[in-house]
């Protein structure tokens, strides 16, 4: 087949959709497909890649609340849709899959795969949500207006967990068998051929024990629960230290942890390249990060599982629709917002060396039997194969 993936979001853009939209692209190209990535003009594939990839003239939108502070590629929507549909007409795809639902260059893929008559497919990764009441009020009107009407012309929408399925369920109002629960993966020969990880280069010394957590620090993935739960078991453990990964795009966590008494305890450390997360797992004990709703179960947390790091998360065991997560056998779960019962989670596995064992083993195991890239790849074919079918 010949995959046409469109995506805002891609490396170097450090996120779990640019990750994402790259192990497609690069696993679907293995696997005998020819795939071409229309993206950012920042995008850099990287030597590895074997796709095609074209990119899309545009630049960085400033980092503003509107945006959570976070920095968002735009394309110049509505003059990249004649360019995409160049683009398209001359690639002539089997799919276009389009991921991501927000960013101008999956709507301006939307729109020229409707005038040329191509199946089309989108992965929605986040909610089109803000903390703001009167922001989250706008967006959620045009989320259900402007972007239902777009996404509900597609062939397929991907849910990558149960939340998201409901959430476009409710949202969108498209038929139930046009939503496809496929959940994410992970590239576990990549996790293990990492490089190491020099924290010195970063500027600090770990403690014996680090508890990390993986993600960039925003108002909607806040650290408060994590923050206060750590500061009730910082007095039993002198020993263990809170490492933040990630750029801290709100600076709450920064005056909690002042206010917290923390200070030396808790290290920011900002972004770190990809390749060496592997490497930073591996010399923790534990990882846990948005406590305080529940955003879902995502590849910082996968890869984790995959080097046998126990999580503490917030999400439900039917998370990935299917059985796989199994609190205090995989993974420990813990409520949204419960700083008593994270503090607990993290104190057992500090002190139940049979607990921590128990888990990284079915950790382990459960991200190379269920999260594999061939899993999800197979899914993908499936799903690209009964779109292109029922179009033809």
């Amino acid at each position: 087949m010949r995959i046409a993936l469109v995506s805002g979001m891609f490396p170097p853009i450090q996120s779990g959709s640019s990750h994402y939209a790259w192990r497609v692209a690069n696993g679907l190209e293995d696997r005998g497909h020819e795939v071409l990535v229309i993206s950012f003009r920042h995008a850099n594939p990287g030597e590895s890649a074997h796709f095609g990839c074209a990119k899309l003239p545009g630049f960085m939108l400033p980092k503003t609340p509107l945006t959570q502070r976070y920095g968002l590629p735009y394309s110049l929507y509505p003059a990249s849709i004649p360019l995409i549909r160049q683009i398209l007409a001359r690639f002539q795809p089997t799919v276009v899959h389009a991921n991501g639902h927000f960013l101008d260059a999956s709507i301006a893929a939307a729109q020229c795969s409707k005038a040329l008559h191509l199946p089309l497919v989108v992965t929605i990764h986040t909610r089109f949500v803000h903390t703001d009441p009167l922001l989250n009020a706008v967006m959620r009107n045009l989320d259900r207006a402007f972007l239902g009407h777009v996404w509900r012309k597609s062939d397929a929408i991907i849910a990558l967990d149960r939340q998201m399925y409901r959430y476009i369920e409710n949202t969108y109002h498209v038929p139930l068998d046009r939503i496809a629960v496929i959940p994410l993966a992970i590239d576990l020969p990549e996790l293990l051929s990492s490089p190491e990880w020099d924290a010195s280069k970063y500027g600090y010394t770990p403690m014996r024990r680090i508890v990390v957590s993986l993600s960039h620090l925003t108002r909607l993935k806040s650290a408060r629960t994590v923050l206060s739960a750590f500061a009730v078991v910082a007095k039993e453990f002198p020993d263990i230290q809170l490492v933040f990964v990630g750029r801290v795009m709100d600076p709450t966590p920064i005056q909690m942890t002042s206010q917290l008494g923390l200070k030396g305890r808790v290290r920011f450390i900002g972004e770190i390249p990809h390749r060496l997360v592997p490497s930073l797992l591996r010399q923790s004990v534990l990882e846990v990060h948005s406590l305080d709703s529940r955003t879902g179960f995502d590849s910082a947390s996968v890869e984790a599982m995959a080097l046998g790091v126990p999580v503490v998360s917030c999400v439900r065991e039917d998370n990935f629709v299917r059985p796989w997560l199994q609190n205090r056998k995989n993974v420990l779960l813990v409520p949204p917002r419960d700083v008593n019962k994270t503090a607990e989670a993290i104190r057992d596995i500090l002190t139940d060396a049979a607990l921590a064992k128990r888990i990284s083993e079915g950790a382990r195991k459960t991200a190379s039997d269920s999260f594999s890239i061939d899993r999800m790849l197979r899914d993908l074919e499936g799903l690209y194969e009964s779109v292109a079918s029922t179009r033809s």
